[in-house]
């Protein structure tokens, strides 16, 4: 049953983008921020994404109360526009790939929403300093002795050649390893904080998921106690 339901709406391949500008323009981030109430904010949102109807359209009043809260967030940790509206198109692509089918896809949606951070959010810092100051005297010499210049009467033995060859590969390598250390320190820099944004999200969404499951719980809780009342009257009849 499940693959017939899966036949009829295939779930899309989303793939992670850059989302500022997206969905809010700098012009109309302007003219969200000069929004000062609740009130003149949702109506700000609702011209924009054509949301007017929100007062009878459950949907719409669903949708509005999504990108309120959302503007609402970014306000209050002080985020530059460019942020907001990264934050805000992150928000609206994972509400419309979650909604998009029937089936349970909330395992795809997790993914999707951490790749979308992922591309918004990794930051590397890079606290050292490097100096080079050249080769030493001795390989520069060395680099010259090898190197062979035009017209000029190479009688050499071809295993001499092979040996200024490698010493002269060698002498090259030695040039490179400088920046060695540097490569691993950004890979380790930025595997750490790949890691560290991958535990803050899951322990967010944990945190959200027991919150919403025990406001459930109490909601469902005076629907089994009346149950329970007209159980008891019934019998006393």
């Amino acid at each position: 049953m499940a693959t017939e339901w899966e036949r009829l709406w295939p779930t899309k391949v989303h793939r992670a983008r850059i989302c500022l500008w997206r969905d809010l323009s700098m012009q109309q981030l302007e003219v969200i921020g000069k929004a000062q109430t609740g009130e003149e904010l949702k109506r700000v949102l609702a011209e924009l994404f054509s949301l007017t109807w929100a007062e009878i359209d459950q949907r719409s009043a669903i949708l509005l109360e999504l990108y309120y809260y959302t503007v609402l967030f970014c306000r209050e940790q002080g985020f530059s526009d460019a942020q907001t509206s990264c934050l805000f198109s992150i928000i609206k692509e994972t509400h419309e790939f979650c909604i998009e089918t029937p089936l349970g896809n909330i395992e795809q949606c997790y993914n999707y929403f951490t790749e979308l951070l992922l591309c918004h959010t990794v930051r590397v810092r890079l606290d050292i300093s490097l100096s080079y100051c050249g080769l030493s005297e001795s390989k520069i010499q060395l680099k010259r002795n090898v190197s062979v210049e035009p017209g000029f009467d190479d009688s050499s033995s071809p295993r001499e050649k092979e040996q200024a060859t490698a010493v002269a590969e060698e002498a090259a390598e030695e040039d490179e390893s400088p920046m060695a250390p540097l490569k691993n320190y950004i890979k380790a820099q930025l595997a750490l904080e790949v890691s560290q944004l991958l535990s803050i999200v899951e322990e967010k969404l944990l945190a959200s998921e027991h919150n919403f499951s025990s406001k459930l719980a109490l909601l469902e809780e005076p629907s089994s106690t009346k149950k329970s009342h007209g159980g008891s009257k019934g019998k006393r009849k």
